[in-house]
């Protein structure tokens, strides 16, 4: 990806311009190695000096953000939660398990209580074969956030190994009350659409109105074709929070195609244009302008 594709961050601007890189391109990393250590970083503070390596890693820049890590490493506050999770996340993402385990380790010893720091160790645990240690980290990531779906997919995994029978990822889901984890114990078991529907539906009646969760209850509902409903539970959620996955909103363009109600359909379109939705989706967003346009002009 380059700065003609995305608006680049505040801080990664600020980095190109320091260091006399107009954008950034497949030869972005190459001129970064080349500058090296003469890396003109001097202006930015700690903070932004973290601001830049998640920036990089959320643009799919890590090996950028890695090369930068490689001479800079230094100036890094290791004593900062954030700076630690950020450079363990560059070397994750670059594929440097080693280097990453050794800064999530260092941020596991701050005692912070962040989930992401049990999940990434988790990763790089089973991606070196280690499925106990895969397990025990996963599992105190869920004590900290019962229905973290990183945390049930390393689960799920180490289960797919016969490292974890599936009658233990069910007392724990159940010792947890966590939705996600009963809702992958119905996966596993190739449970009926409905009964997931009944489990997440118990859930989002007591008042959980969890994004991912109406991601998941939206989804089934859809399968079973209950396109009111869909749209019933999402004006609900609406109501209740202040931040809306573009997921659920696509959810919602979908169903109103489904009903063949052109204003909703519109209407949620527009939403979905302007939320935060990855680029792959585009595809998929055309896809739906046709189809709207085209319902339209069959209703009028």
């Amino acid at each position: 990806m380059n700065s003609a594709e995305y608006q680049v961050p505040q801080t990664v601007s600020k980095m190109l311009k320091l260091n006399n890189i107009q954008e950034f391109s497949p030869q972005t990393v190459a001129q970064l190695s080349e500058i090296g250590p003469s890396l003109a970083l001097d202006t930015l503070s700690k903070e932004q000096k973290v601001d830049l390596i998640e920036e990089l890693c959320a643009m799919d820049q890590a090996e950028a953000a890695c090369v930068i890590l490689n001479t800079k490493s230094s100036e890094f506050d290791l004593s900062n939660p954030r700076a630690l999770l950020a450079l363990g996340n560059a070397y994750h993402f670059c594929g440097k398990l080693p280097q990453a385990k050794i800064y999530y380790q260092m941020a596991e010893k701050l005692q912070i209580g962040e989930p992401s720091v049990f999940t990434n160790l988790a990763m790089i645990d089973f991606k070196q074969g280690d499925l106990k240690a895969s397990k025990v980290n996963a599992l105190r990531a869920l004590e900290i956030y019962k229905d973290h779906g990183t945390a049930w997919t390393v689960i799920a995994q180490v289960h797919q190994q016969n490292a974890m029978e599936l009658d233990e990822i069910e007392i724990s889901a159940k010792q947890l009350d966590s939705w996600m984890g009963k809702l992958l114990v119905l996966n596993l078991k190739e449970s009926e659409t409905s009964t997931k529907v009944e489990l997440l539906m118990s859930y989002f009646q007591q008042g959980n109105y969890d994004n991912e969760l109406i991601i998941e209850l939206t989804g089934q509902l859809g399968q079973q074709g209950e396109f009111d409903k869909m749209l019933k539970i999402i004006w609900q959620a609406q109501n209740k929070l202040q931040y809306i996955n573009w997921q659920i909103l696509l959810h919602a363009c979908q169903a109103g195609l489904a009903l063949q109600d052109v204003a909703v359909s519109k209407k949620y379109y527009e939403a979905l244009e302007k939320s935060g939705h990855p680029l792959s989706v585009k595809p998929i967003l055309s896809s739906i302008k046709q189809e709207i346009e085209e319902l339209n002009h069959e209703t009028h």
